[in-house]
């Protein structure tokens, strides 16, 4: 795992924390995803069955700033900002398993899990039931099943910003569904859309992702 000593030292801290309150903490999301393709990362999200608990003890026994970015109930989420370059997200387990909590995801590479304690140890116990680690190495966007781009369709657009930033292609099914929901781009906030995109244009291969999101009917 690319872990630099800074990180590593706030993400030991974190482990004894989370024993010291028996929770069990995985790291979710994209820094996983980094971590297996070799890049180091600079947001790391985290999910435990309380984690606002853990993110106020660790945020206060490390004297750094807590901010609340979601405060829906059953889905708090607050963000440790350890400094300019690195931040530690926690969020609320969704569902009464991390199998649950996985599902409710939106792509496969997205889906996948491990504890910190394995992660700071180094070792590949990765929790991976969507076959996500099959898709990075085969360079795949793939939705996952159920009601992912209905649920929030601004998933539709994050398909192609990482298809672009990662130089990975849209499985067929996905693009398929993308079509099939492109009305629904409509219910989000322009902000959010305008923030996807930006990160969307801001890759190298944009131009052939642009060409596909526009047959796919996605900016009509």
């Amino acid at each position: 795992m690319n872990i630099n000593d800074n990180c590593r030292d706030f993400l030991s801290i974190l482990t004894s924390l989370a024993e010291r309150d028996k929770q069990q903490i995985y790291i979710v999301g994209g820094a996983l995803r980094d971590s297996l393709t070799g890049k180091s990362s600079a947001d790391y999200d985290f999910t435990s069955r309380d984690a606002p608990r853990l993110a106020k003890q660790f945020a206060h026994y490390s004297k750094l700033p807590l901010v609340r970015l979601d405060d829906t109930p059953g889905r708090e989420t607050f963000r440790v900002v350890i400094d300019k370059t690195l931040y530690f997200d926690f969020s609320r387990q969704q569902g009464n398993t991390l199998a649950e909590d996985l599902m409710r995801r939106d792509f496969t590479f997205n889906a996948m899990a491990i504890t910190l304690k394995d992660f700071l140890e180094g070792n590949n116990n990765i929790i991976d039931p969507h076959h996500g680690i099959n898709d990075l190495r085969s360079r795949i966007v793939r939705v996952l099943p159920g009601d992912i781009f209905a649920d929030d369709p601004l998933r539709m657009v994050r398909a192609f910003r990482f298809a672009s930033t990662l130089n990975f292609t849209i499985e067929k099914e996905t693009l398929e569904k993308i079509t099939k929901h492109k009305t629904q781009l409509s219910r989000i906030a322009s902000e959010r859309i305008y923030y996807e995109l930006s990160l969307f244009l801001s890759s190298r291969e944009t131009y052939p992702h642009l060409i596909l999101m526009d047959k796919s009917g996605l900016l009509v």
